[in-house]
């Protein structure tokens, strides 16, 4: 008993560090990793592997990839009836009108490293708080861009003819204003839809919406919206990007959609008696690293449209689309990407890492466009505030 009483007032003492030495710095030699290039490459591969699936996983249902610079598809307008004839006069040729444009690809970088010491000297910790970092550099902008593109009707010029980047139908104009690439969707069932045709909308609490007569409610803009895209034959149900900052007021919405989790079900009324309260299986979760909160959904009369949460969005604001499989071409967005490259973060790789002293960093890029794909109107935006007076204004993502 003596001997571990002895043993552990030995490993328990607090022994002074010799004249001459600095602790702290001992502490910090100790705590090298001594980690080579090689490890510090495979860690941050396993990183970029992990940003690669879960952008996929997280907006795969938005957006289809593609190695085209342009997006081509037919416009739309007033079109002539069939013409009645005998059967044996050769009829009229008719020619379908196209209409396009283009996708702005760009390249986003960040490295870690240093030189070859800096790989020996540094703690594991330090290369997974870089790896960290990187990581949510990516998504910071690839979220930034997507909802950048969904959430602002400006058409951006590109080259000299000009070419056009652009969102979801815009009524034809390049910043709200002034005229620009004239696109009109398809008609649907006898609906001409003229270029003026608009998915970017504003509805103001003060004003009075003319189908209910009575105030713009933030059920009202939903279910508009709504209405927008699925008077094209765009079916629902569809998800909708909403900004964190509205999601108490959407919760008091007498068509909202509650999460419950039907092994647990509880239903307290709290004093209502009349109105149906509405649930689905399913759990609210913590804030995601990609994408947006699932919140619950809204039952619409054009269909039931899950709602994502995200602090990038000012309060007010949302975009709304038709989900589709992943990859599939008639998904909202066109991602351009280039093929020998791929799409996601890739790791470029150096001839010979001995030769490049002093330096020996690991760089990764990130290369892509966003634009609106073939279907200009299977996605909308909208904006829902007191005194807006119905006009839409961009929001800034943050």
């Amino acid at each position: 008993m003596a001997l571990a009483q002895a043993f552990q007032g030995v490993l328990a003492a607090n022994q002074p560090i010799p004249a001459g030495l600095d602790g702290g710095r001992l502490a910090l030699i100790a705590l090298k990793g001594n980690m080579t290039y090689q490890q510090v490459r495979a860690i941050i591969g396993a990183g970029a592997q992990s940003f690669n699936e879960e952008l996929i996983t997280a907006t795969g249902d938005l957006f289809y990839p593609t190695t085209d610079p342009a997006v081509i598809y037919a416009n739309g307008g007033t079109l002539p009836d069939m013409e009645v004839t005998s059967g044996g006069a050769r009829p009229s040729l008719i020619r379908a009108n196209i209409i396009g444009h283009m996708i702005d690809r760009q390249v986003f970088t960040y490295a870690i490293g240093g030189d070859w010491r800096a790989f020996e000297d540094m703690a594991p910790e330090n290369i997974y708080a870089d790896v960290r970092a990187g990581s949510q550099m990516a998504r910071n902008r690839w979220e930034k861009s997507i909802l950048t593109r969904m959430l602002n009707h400006n058409e951006n010029a590109l080259g000299t003819a000009p070419g056009y980047d652009v969102g979801w139908c815009d009524g034809s104009t390049l910043d709200g204003s002034t005229p620009g690439l004239q696109y009109a969707p398809p008609q649907v069932q006898g609906q001409v839809f003229l270029s003026t045709h608009q998915h970017y909308t504003a509805y103001d609490s003060t004003q009075t919406n003319p189908a209910t007569s009575a105030l713009y409610t933030f059920y009202d803009a939903l279910n508009l919206t709504a209405k927008n895209i699925s008077e094209h034959g765009v079916p629902g149900p569809y998800k909708a990007y909403v900004s964190e900052a509205s999601v108490s007021t959407i919760a008091l919405l007498s068509q909202y959609v509650r999460y419950v989790r039907l092994s647990q079900v509880q239903i307290d009324r709290g004093g209502s008696t009349t109105g149906a309260q509405y649930f689905r299986d399913g759990e609210y979760g913590a804030t995601p690293m990609m994408g947006g909160r699932p919140v619950g959904s809204i039952q619409t009369d054009y269909g039931e449209v899950e709602l994502l949460a995200t602090y990038r969005i000012p309060a007010g604001y949302f975009t709304m689309y038709r989900p589709g499989p992943q990859g599939n071409q008639m998904n909202a967005l066109a991602i351009w990407y280039r093929p020998s490259f791929g799409l996601g973060l890739k790791i470029l790789e150096k001839p010979d890492w001995n030769s490049t002293f002093p330096l020996a960093e690991v760089d990764l890029e990130l290369e892509f466009g966003v634009s609106c794909g073939n279907s200009r109107f299977a996605g909308a935006a909208a904006w829902f505030s007191s005194g807006n007076g119905g006009t839409y204004l961009n929001p800034t993502i943050s």
